[in-house]
């Protein structure tokens, strides 16, 4: 027998009330034959509840001694896996015959332990990310005068970054832990890839790809700080257009300071565990946009000025497709601008 449960609205009004959506059907041979060839997502069930309370814990004991399930699966990263340790231990507690299984399975990589040497996923997402990679590699050194700014999924984590880097050889990598502690700002990061830049060109390269991670612009003490000061305004009900006129003085300087596209990002409505999007925040782009604007300013004026205005296309490679080795896309996002040429 297989159970389902369906996918829902994730208003904390619905959230109280989750046990009652549970339902069942069979699972028959036919149906897991359908999707044996797509990712697994499709097949098993995903909500966006949480087991947080007492009342909770208690519903989903309630839902699995009402169904006589001998076990519950739940699949998913640290957030999922901990409240399949919390229900464990509660229903052997509370004489409860279901057995509960955490399966680890999350693109991040950062479950890792004494007890699970990798994760579900995390192999298959850098071997996928690292060939595409390459190959934008090879389409840099092809064209000879372009910069191709990479943004990997992987949450707030650099695992996926640092693993592709570690297979791929871009030119640079920025690891979001190594920014955090080095307390650099965005400025900073800007100069030190207009540096790389310039050194590439005294060489006569006027070409690369920088990979950063998802994550990176949590990592970037101002941004962190905006973000968290936007969550907590979600977290009172302002509405997204509210926003802006509700920031401090320095949160809306530097609000204001970000471009129009990163403006919008940012203000999108929080996650359903109240973190901001991080996948919907462009920042391959953001740093694309004032390496541009600094190279510009560097090179005004000398002998590189007449070649070095850019050129920017985009490409978006979707993260739905990462169980797909074939497919063209994947959970990448890249921009490619020309500079010092």
């Amino acid at each position: 027998m297989g159970y389902f449960r369906r996918y829902e609205s994730s208003e904390s009004a619905q959230r109280s009330a989750w046990v009652s959506r549970w339902h069942r059907r069979p699972v028959r041979k036919e149906d897991v034959g359908n999707h044996r060839r797509y990712a697994f997502v499709i097949q098993k069930s995903r909500t966006v509840d949480q087991i947080r309370t007492t009342e909770q814990v208690d519903a989903a004991k309630s839902a699995c001694c009402d169904l006589n399930l001998d076990g519950l699966i739940i699949i998913g990263g640290v957030t999922s896996n901990s409240d399949a340790a919390q229900l464990a231990e509660f229903f052997a507690e509370h004489d409860c015959k279901t057995k509960v299984i955490g399966v680890p399975v999350t693109l991040s990589g950062d479950l890792r332990n004494q007890f699970v040497e990798a994760t579900v996923g995390f192999d298959t997402v850098c071997k996928v990310n690292s060939q595409l990679i390459s190959n934008v590699c090879l389409d840099a050194i092809s064209a000879g005068k372009y910069y191709y700014f990479v943004r990997l999924m992987g949450g707030k984590a650099s695992h996926v970054a640092l693993e592709c880097a570690l297979q791929s050889h871009p030119n640079m990598v920025i690891l979001g832990e190594e920014v955090a502690f080095s307390k650099l700002t965005l400025k900073e990061i800007t100069n030190k890839i207009c540096d790389g830049v310039e050194a590439r060109a005294d060489q006569g390269k006027y070409h690369g790809v920088l990979v950063i991670p998802e994550g990176l612009i949590e990592s970037i003490p101002e941004m962190y700080a905006l973000i968290q000061e936007i969550n907590n305004l979600h977290s009172s009900n302002v509405t997204e257009a509210d926003i802006p006129s509700q920031l401090s003085p320095w949160a809306a300087a530097l609000f204001k300071f970000l471009p129009s596209f990163i403006r919008r990002e940012l203000i999108l409505h929080q996650e359903s565990d109240n973190s901001a999007q991080l996948s919907q925040i462009d920042t391959e782009q953001l740093l694309a946009h004032l390496v541009e604007a600094e190279m510009n300013k560097r090179t005004k004026g000398s002998a590189r000025e007449e070649n070095s205005a850019p050129c920017a296309t985009s490409s978006v490679l979707r993260p739905e497709d990462r169980c797909h080795p074939t497919s063209t896309a994947t959970m990448l996002m890249s921009l490619a601008i020309s500079v010092c040429r």
